[in-house]
C-alpha cells in the first residue's frame, strides 16, 4: 500500500526505480507467504488441484489488469487515474486481510522436530533454499525465460505484424483457456502424477510459441494463444505443486520461495536479455528461438524430475 501511494511522488526516474524495488520486495514476500499458506491449508491428496485453483487468481489479474489500465489511460489521458485505482485496491486488500480466519492446520505441532531437521542440514544455502524443490524450479527458470518475451514485447510485435486488434485479445483468450483447463490438470496431477501433464504441456507450449513466431493472420494468433494457455498456463501451477509435494511440510515456505526465485529470474531477466537481441534479430526470430529453449526444458525436466517420478511409479506398481 505504501509503495503504491509513493507512485504519486515519482518526481524522477531514480525515485521511480526505488519505489519499484521496494514494491517488488513487498510483492515477493506477500506472494511467497500466500503460496505457502495455501499449500499448508490443502490436504496432501488434493494439493495439485488446490494450487491450480489458487493460481488462477494471478492469471485473472494479469489478464484483466492490463485492460483496466489501458481503459483508464484512454478515459482520463494520464496515469494518475491508474495510481488512484491501484491505491484503492491496495486499501481493500489490507482491510480484507484482517477479516481472514486462518485454520488451525497452519500451526506447526512438530516445530521442534523441524528445527532439529533444519539444523542437521549442512551448509548455509539449505537455510534459504529448499534443495528438493531446486530441480523443478530450474526447469521453471527456462520455461519462464521462454514466455517472458511474449509478456514484454507482444504489443510491439503485434504492431509490427499488423495484428494489433486481435493481439489485444491474446491474454483474454489465454486466461479463458487456463480457467477451463486448470481444474482438469490439477485433479490429474493428484491422481496420476506430474509427468502425464508436464510433457504434453511443454510440447503444446512449443507448438504455441512456433505459431506465435510465425503468425501472419488472426487464426494463427488465436491458435498460439490457446496453445500457450494450455501449455505454459498449466505448467506453472503444476510445477509449483511439484515443488511443494517433494518437500517436507515444515519447509514448504522455502520450497515456495525457491520456486519463485528461479522462475522469476527467467521471467524477469528474460526481457532484458531478449531486448538486447531484438535490434539485430527482430521479434519473429527471438520468439522462434524460444522453441529450442522449451525443447531444452523438456530434456531438463526428464533428467531432473521426470525419470525419478517414473521410477517411483513403477516401484509402487510392482509392490
Amino acid at each position: 500500500l505504501i509503495t503504491t501511494i509513493l507512485y504519486f511522488a515519482s518526481f524522477n526516474i531514480l525515485l521511480l526505480l526505488a519505489y519499484r524495488l521496494l514494491q517488488g520486495i513487498a510483492i515477493g514476500l506477500v506472494g511467497t507467504a500466500t503460496g505457502t499458506i495455501i499449500a499448508q491449508m490443502l490436504p496432501a491428496n488434493r494439493r495439485g488441484e488446490g494450487i491450480g485453483y489458487f493460481s488462477l487468481s494471478a492469471i485473472l489479474a494479469t489478464a484483466i489488469g492490463p485492460y483496466l489500465g489501458l481503459f483508464l489511460l484512454e478515459q482520463f489521458q494520464g496515469f494518475q487515474a491508474i495510481f488512484i485505482f491501484n491505491t484503492i485496491l491496495a486499501i481493500i486488500v489490507v482491510v480484507i486481510f484482517f477479516f481472514i480466519k486462518f485454520p488451525n492446520s497452519l500451526t506447526m505441532p512438530q516445530q521442534k522436530n523441524s528445527n532439529v531437521q533444519m539444523n542437521e542440514q549442512k551448509g548455509l544455502l539449505s537455510k534459504f533454499i529448499e534443495i528438493n524443490a531446486l530441480p523443478i524450479s530450474f526447469v521453471a527458470l527456462f520455461v519462464g525465460l521462454a514466455y517472458s518475451g511474449v509478456l514484454s514485447f507482444i504489443s510491439f510485435y503485434t504492431v509490427e505484424i499488423q495484428l494489433e486488434k486481435i493481439g489485444s485479445y491474446f491474454f483474454l483468450i489465454y486466461a479463458a483457456v487456463v480457467i477451463l483447463t486448470r481444474p482438469i490438470t490439477g485433479k490429474l496431477l493428484d491422481a496420476r502424477g506430474a509427468n502425464i501433464i508436464i510433457y504434453p504441456c511443454l510440447v503444446i507450449f512449443a507448438i504455441g510459441m512456433y505459431a506465435f513466431s510465425s503468425a501472419s493472420n488472426a487464426w494463427m494468433f488465436v491458435l498460439a494463444a490457446i496453445c500457450i494457455g494450455i501449455g505454459y498456463g498449466n505448467f506453472t501451477s503444476v510445477a509449483q505443486a511439484v515443488a511443494v509435494k517433494v518437500t517436507p511440510r515444515e519447509r514448504m515456505g522455502l520450497a515456495t520461495s525457491t520456486f519463485f526465485i528461479l522462475y522469476d529470474i527467467g521471467l524477469g531477466f528474460g526481457p532484458f536479455v531478449l531486448g538486447k537481441l531484438v535490434p539485430s534479430l527482430g521479434y519473429r526470430s527471438i520468439f522462434f528461438w524460444m522453441v529450442p529453449v522449451i525443447a531444452i526444458s523438456i530434456l531438463l525436466y526428464y533428467w531432473l524430475h521426470g525419470k525419478k517420478e517414473q521410477a517411483r511409479k513403477l516401484t509402487v506398481n510392482k509392490q
